[in-house]
């Protein structure tokens, strides 16, 4: 009888993390999957060869995990997940010893392994390009909106209107062009700018530059439990990467209602359908305009505001586990055959 080892070690507050809870919720009831042995971080560089070893150790053992960190052996009894190639498609965004955990470990392992899941059909043809695997080996599974953001709740209401941004800070989020982007818009006197995370140097100084730094407001880490507020209170949420294997946060936006603007690139568009409004994310002025449009065109945002959830709704943790489910069903019958 085969054993599942399925690496919980991923889950924390990202979106990968995510992903983890959610699979675990709807795949694997307690007792029904084997934890990570010799625990190691994921991204050690030891643990592709610790996972291997607990995979040779027993030859019924597959493995799954719902992050980018194959195993080193056995690979044809694991199937893992990349949601995306920024760190091979961004410059700046990873370090020497990253690219060559890519192009040593996670590109074989493409190959190697018996799956490898991804979440768009944008980052399916991504991965196939960079690869050159065989088609089937690259299965896009989707990603999902919980429930908690359709539901009715309390909008946060600080005493002004706001737009909102919710994210890291990395170079592909395209924060610099947004902040431009703002100072530059007619909203920027009426709507101020609220940040998820804390302020930084880099940050603060381009806002000082630009005029803008009594305009933003950050408000720190916001717990999953009160996001939902945060995007229902907003007047649009602004999201213009660059890069992305999904988008998560535009669609959480919708799915309460709340007017979006993103970005024309990567799996963004097929993400927010026709319910957000998209812009140049390398052009300040595209992103301008679409503050300004969403600030003031009542029209648009009620549009946006009624196509939102419906969009949203598309995207559902129970396909995506479904898929998950039969790939790992599949693996199975592989080993018992």
């Amino acid at each position: 009888m085969t054993t599942l080892i399925f690496d919980t070690r991923w889950e924390a507050p990202h979106g990968i993390g995510r992903m983890t809870t959610e699979i675990r919720g709807r795949l694997f009831p307690e007792g029904s999957y084997l934890a990570p042995r010799w625990p190691v971080a994921p991204l050690s560089p030891l643990d592709p060869f610790v996972r291997g070893a607990q995979l040779l150790a027993s030859r019924k053992a597959l493995f799954y995990s719902p992050g980018f960190n194959p195993p080193a052996f056995a690979q044809q009894r694991a199937v893992f997940t990349i949601c995306d190639l920024i760190h091979v498609r961004v410059p700046g965004e990873a370090g020497a010893l990253k690219r060559t955990y890519y192009e040593r470990l996670v590109k074989p392992a493409v190959h190697g392994c018996f799956r490898v899941l991804t979440i768009s059909d944008y980052s399916r043809r991504d991965l196939l390009d960079w690869s050159g695997a065989d088609p089937s080996q690259v299965v896009d599974v989707g990603c999902g909106v919980d429930e908690a953001f359709f539901a009715p709740v309390t909008a946060w209401q600080p005493g002004y209107p706001y737009f909102l941004y919710v994210g890291g800070r990395k170079l592909h989020k395209n924060l610099d062009r947004l902040l431009e982007a703002y100072s530059r818009s007619r909203a920027a006197s009426e709507v101020r700018f609220v940040l998820s995370g804390k302020p930084d140097a880099h940050l603060m100084a381009l806002a000082n530059r630009l005029g803008v730094a009594d305009r933003l407001v950050f408000a720190g880490h916001i717990p999953d439990s009160e996001l939902a507020s945060y995007y229902r209170g907003a007047t649009a949420l602004l999201f213009p990467s660059y890069f992305e294997g999904f988008g998560l946060p535009p669609v959480e936006a919708m799915a309460g209602g709340t007017p979006v603007l993103t970005s024309t690139a990567t799996s963004l568009p097929e993400a927010v359908g026709d319910a957000a409004l998209t812009a140049d994310p390398f052009s300040v002025d595209s992103l301008r305009d679409g503050i300004d449009r969403l600030a003031f065109d009542s029209a648009l945002r009620l549009r946006l505001q009624l196509a939102g959830p419906i969009q949203a709704r598309r995207h559902s943790w129970d396909n995506v586990a479904a898929k998950v489910g039969t790939v790992l069903a599949d693996l199975r019958a592989s080993v018992s055959a």
